[in-house]
């Protein structure tokens, strides 16, 4: 199992209708791709964060999964609404 972990850091501009409007986007796209078993979204407590606001985290069966998941034409359009929403990302994908 591969799991897909990013934090995001909102811009200072960004407003609550756009983050939950990328939540959306990013609920809608997991269920469009099967190998994928989990799928999560998260706002980060206070004071643990380090200033990320929000987590994702996506469980793939497999790398193909994965793959699946980031060459989906969906997954372009919420790379590029994070992207210009965000000041900040980190990601990594974990091998459990």
């Amino acid at each position: 199992m591969i799991v897909h972990v990013v934090l995001v850091r909102w811009k200072e501009s960004t407003t609550p209708s756009q983050a939950s409007e990328a939540k959306t986007t990013f609920l809608n796209l997991v269920s469009k791709i099967s190998g994928l078993t989990g799928a999560y979204w998260g706002e980060s407590e206070k004071g643990s964060s380090d200033g990320f606001a929000h987590g994702v985290v996506v469980m793939a069966e497999d790398p193909a999964a994965l793959e699946a998941y980031h060459a989906h034409p969906d997954h372009h359009h919420l790379s590029t609404l994070i992207g210009t929403l965000a000041s900040n990302l980190s990601g990594a994908n974990l091998q459990a």
